[in-house]
């Protein structure tokens, strides 16, 4: 069982800021994160991993549907490590219908009824909003609103202490390839940043 308290040695903690405002001065667009991110994230925390946690995450990752594609070719010592770096970039593949037909895209906000679902790989739903939390803010006390439910923060306790307890194999394994993607989403630089404020045109 990997620890409830521990996410195979990574901290984590989002940053992932929305302002809110009503004029818009700039906007600036990061270089993506993608897959390349994603994988060097998963690597070093597959160093930072007891001999333990690494047995238990390579038995779950190998429920994962796309498993035997990740480790094809790859020689006997090294399957491991490389489904565990390979399943960090799972939820966003699943994102591509051309090559998972099967997956259901429920849009970008968290309105689908099983928004918040945990019942593993019977879950065909895309849940692009657990990639991230917007965290609002205002530099001039405009109103803000809080991070809709569900969202990467919430999802990160979630499978943690999924992880932890006594769910399935196959939930535990759809867990822990959510698991890891969504701390390397947390860590990445912000995809863009919006700084607002609000105002009253003056009356001439």
């Amino acid at each position: 069982m990997l620890p409830a308290d521990s996410l195979w040695g990574i901290p984590y903690g989002c940053s992932h800021h929305r302002t809110a405002a009503t004029v818009t001065l700039f906007s600036f667009n990061a270089q993506a994160w993608h897959a390349a991110g994603h994988m060097m994230t998963a690597a070093v925390a597959w160093e930072q991993m007891t001999p333990a946690a690494r047995k238990r995450a390579s038995e779950l990752l190998k429920f994962n549907p796309d498993y035997n594609s990740w480790v094809k070719g790859i020689p006997a010592a090294a399957k491991d490590k490389t489904a565990f770096v390979r399943a960090a970039t799972w939820p966003d593949d699943i994102k591509n219908k051309a090559t998972h037909p099967g997956s259901v895209d429920d849009g970008e906000e968290p309105t689908n009824p099983n928004a918040a679902a945990n019942v593993g790989y019977s879950d065909r739903l895309m849940h692009k909003y657990w990639h991230c939390v917007d965290l609002p803010f205002s530099p001039d006390g405009a109103t803000t609103a809080d991070p809709k439910n569900p969202n990467a923060e919430t999802q990160i306790k979630t499978f943690r202490d999924t992880i932890a307890a006594g769910a399935s194999d196959d939930v535990k394994s759809y867990d822990a390839a959510w698991l890891i993607h969504i701390v390397g989403d947390v860590h990445q630089p912000r995809a863009s940043s919006t700084p607002t404020i609000s105002f009253t045109p003056a009356r001439r």
